[in-house]
């Protein structure tokens, strides 16, 4: 009878010792693969982190393509991608303003290697599309038709013809009241040129008793010097836009000199004068304290 007592100790001793290790196994494994795959996913964050940021860096380079390049490897490098784990690569699918950012890191794995896992590798990916600079619109609502230089001094909202007083049209530009420390301003949609309109607005005239200041930095749209000195102005009618893809329209940066609200005449001195839509190669923007051009960057689209 002991006998067999001990033979029964000594086959459940062996069971639980069996089933202690395959309890050791399964947690050990499973503690592995958290220790394992929490790495694997700390490095697809950063991989992705490093696309999404190289993408944009860029992006902004763009059109120059040997400069997006190197500006998104670099970027990448910067924010824990090593140089061989990124790709760049632009044009992407054919479209110039795109860039395409790949990064991968191989994952060597320590405790989940004994479960047969080896390696795994972290990806981050990410396209960002070239933004290019835009004006913000704050401008005078006028539309000046004169001949002028730096230098020259042009009257504004004058009669250009009966009935015509070079004002842009009320679809054309908006009144933003002060706010956050940024004073009143008009704000012109100029995206697609310019609309004119005949005719007075008495909210314009309370607005610009309300900011005029002599001597202060404004800005106005403008037909070209060549364009106005050809008269194209009266070539348009009432509510007629003037197309951006005309070519004849400018953003005049101007010194305030004079503002008579009755009379409704306006002295401007031209200081600046800015291809914004790009007419002839790049556009141009000024550099103003108060109301700064959103600068080129690049957008996320994947």
């Amino acid at each position: 009878m002991k006998g067999f007592r001990d033979r029964l100790k000594s086959r459940e001793s062996g069971q639980s010792t069996v089933v202690i290790v395959l309890a050791l196994t399964v947690i050990l494994g499973a503690a592995a693969l958290v220790v394992d795959l929490g790495g694997q996913y700390h490095a697809k964050y950063v991989m992705q982190n490093a696309a999404d940021l190289a993408a944009e860096a860029a992006a902004m380079s763009l059109p120059d393509r040997t400069g997006a390049m190197e500006a998104g490897t670099a970027m990448a490098v910067k924010n824990g991608a090593e140089e061989g784990e990124v790709t760049v690569t632009t044009p992407y699918r054919g479209d110039a303003s795109l860039v395409e950012v790949f990064c991968r890191r191989k994952v060597t794995y320590s405790f989940a290697a004994a479960l047969g896992f080896t390696d795994g590798y972290a990806d981050g990916r990410a396209v960002a599309r070239y933004v290019p600079p835009s004006w913000d619109g704050a401008a005078l609502p006028f539309l000046n038709v004169d001949t002028y230089t730096i230098g020259t001094q042009l009257t504004v909202w004058d009669k250009n013809n009966p009935g015509q007083f070079e004002r842009i049209s009320k679809l054309g530009y908006t009144w933003v009241p002060a706010s956050g420390g940024i004073p009143g301003h008009f704000e012109v949609d100029y995206s697609q040129g310019i609309i004119v309109q005949n005719g007075k607005d008495a909210s314009i005239k309370k607005h610009l008793e309300e900011i005029y200041v002599p001597g202060q930095k404004i800005y106005v749209f403008s037909l070209t010097p060549e364009a106005a000195e050809a008269g194209v102005y009266g070539d348009y009618g009432n509510n007629e836009l003037i197309s951006r893809d005309t070519g004849n329209l400018v953003l005049l940066e101007a010194v305030w000199d004079s503002y008579n609200a009755q009379s409704k005449l306006m002295t401007i001195t031209v200081t600046g004068i800015y291809d914004i839509y790009g007419n002839n190669g790049e556009p141009e923007f000024p550099e103003d304290d108060l109301f700064n051009p959103e600068g080129a960057g690049g957008k996320l689209v994947e």
